[in-house]
């Protein structure tokens, strides 16, 4: 890492970390918003005999003498049928589009822990730059084969999700060599939510590029950016402080005195005591709850903009980046308060982690439940997923944090076992929203499917806010416990 004495090195790995998340999010997003030209838009009409009228985009328009009472008693008794609105390059039904969709989980499920103990084991640099590099490489092709067939789409998004598996993991492995503990919060909320800002900036410039160039190009550009971050990544990052050329001694000094627990080591698994602890199950289960959320945000929003609101390619990518710029916003609010909360001691870090987890999972479900209220009142509809996206953005300063409080030293590789598992509600969210949608298209199957989400988001999150004490582990180092039990003096033998 190039590095100056005014540029510390941790700051420029939070710099790279954050440009590989967002060039990351955009590789693995692109689909979302451009699958919408692909197979073009589709309309609900209804039956002529309802007082109500719909416009072309499937929203209920409700005459000025009815009130929204009214509308919500009697929109589940309306029929629809879907009627081609706009027509596409390619003619996927729903259920197909859900499928090909959620490819990109099926890859995506299955590196997790092993990238998570490769990066423990031969470093994070090298697993965590391939994680970008390979996928970029793959999305140059997904134009030319997914003209000869779908499947070679839905494979290629299986390669892409197989390498992207890993890049969570080894971050957290970069994070537990690299960041103290004080300040960590800032960090990840800075950082590496660069996801969420890459989302936010790419959906109003692919909706540009698409409108302007086809969905083609979308690919070719996203991939030549992926290339040029790996050139980089792999000439500036290193490991650990120990192994990087240009750092200070007073900065190397200052991150060993605030990592916890001293230096991460190389330590074989325990897994049933990993795997009996309350500490790995409470924020296994609250990942899960906001990766369905999430994931249901990232896959099907710009979906949801097209066919029930009724935007163009351009509106729909501003107006779906904007949830995401909440959360990034928010996320950074949030770090640099908590950060501060620990500085200051005016919580525990467990209570801290807690409150980080009511905000980032209770506020959102109250948020999706409220959603129905907005109708088609497109300003309030995308206010209320502004708000659930932006609460949610306290997530990094907690759950997604623990485990480098409990156990730093299998950071990776449970962090990777936690995304891994949680990658199957991105996987399961498309699919069964889109089953859902399949049936009723109309506004109601879209309010069925934030409830869903709602109910997920919240009953995830309570086994946490229930257990979860913050405290290093003792399975997190036995060689430690070996070696005291190896040192005590052996008691001398008495003969009777």
């Amino acid at each position: 890492m190039a590095c100056t004495e005014n540029v510390p090195t941790r700051f420029v790995l939070g710099i790279m970390i954050f440009w590989g998340a967002l060039t990351g999010f955009v590789l693995r997003g692109s689909l979302s918003l451009s699958i919408v030209t692909m197979v073009g838009k589709r309309r609900v009409t209804q039956n002529s005999t309802s007082n109500f009228t719909s416009s072309s985009t499937g929203c209920l328009t409700v005459p000025e003498w009815q009130n929204v009472s009214t509308l919500f008693m009697n929109a589940s008794d309306l029929s629809s049928e879907y009627i081609q609105d706009e027509e596409g390059e390619f003619d996927w039904s729903e259920q197909l589009q859900g499928t090909i969709l959620s490819s990109f989980f099926l890859g995506y499920l299955f590196f997790q822990l092993p990238g998570g103990r490769l990066a423990e084991l031969y470093g994070g640099t090298l697993v965590y730059g391939s994680t970008i590099l390979i996928p970029s490489l793959l999305a140059a092709l997904i134009p030319l084969l997914t003209r000869v067939h779908y499947g070679f789409l839905i494979a290629l998004r299986i390669g892409q999700g197989l390498f992207f598996g890993a890049k969570f993991p080894s971050a957290a492995v970069l994070v537990t060599k690299w960041v103290p503990l004080e300040e960590r919060a800032r960090f990840m909320s800075t950082f590496t939510m660069g996801g969420t800002l890459g989302l936010a900036v790419m959906m109003p410039v692919c909706g540009l590029i698409i409108d302007w160039l086809g969905w083609p190009a979308l690919y070719y550009i996203t991939a030549g950016h992926g290339v040029l971050f790996s050139i980089c990544w792999f000439l500036l990052v290193h490991d650990s402080p120990d192994k990087h050329p240009r750092i200070t001694q007073f900065e190397k000094r200052h991150i060993e005195l605030g990592l916890v627990k001293g230096p991460v080591k190389k330590l074989p698994i325990p897994w049933v005591l990993v795997l009996t602890s309350l500490q790995f199950w409470g924020p296994f289960l609250t990942s899960f709850g906001s990766d369905w959320g999430f994931y249901t945000f990232l896959t099907l929003g710009p979906k949801y903009m097209a066919s029930i609101l009724g935007v163009d390619i351009k509106q729909n990518g501003v107006l779906s980046a904007l949830p995401f710029l909440f959360r990034y916003i928010f996320g950074i609010i949030f770090g640099q308060f908590f950060d501060l909360c620990l500085r200051r001691r005016w919580m525990a870090l467990a209570n801290l982690r807690k409150v980080a987890v009511c905000v980032s999972h209770l506020f959102p479900a109250v948020a999706l439940l409220a959603f129905p209220l907005a109708g088609c009142n497109m300003t309030l509809a995308v206010a209320i997923i502004c708000i659930a996206m932006g609460c949610n953005g306290a997530l990094t300063s907690g759950h997604l944090q623990s485990y480098m409080d409990v156990a730093p030293n299998f950071a990776g590789t449970l962090g990777g076992l936690q995304n891994g598992f949680c990658s199957l509600a991105g996987l399961l969210s498309p699919l069964i929203i889109g089953a859902i949608l399949e049936h009723d298209a109309s506004v109601v199957g879209w309010r069925i499917s934030f409830a869903l989400s709602a109910v997920i988001f919240a009953s995830s999150s309570l086994l946490f806010l229930s257990t979860y004490t913050g405290r290093v582990q003792s399975w997190n180092d036995l060689s430690d416990q070996r070696d005291k039990e190896a040192s005590r003096p052996m008691r001398p033998i008495v003969k009777s």
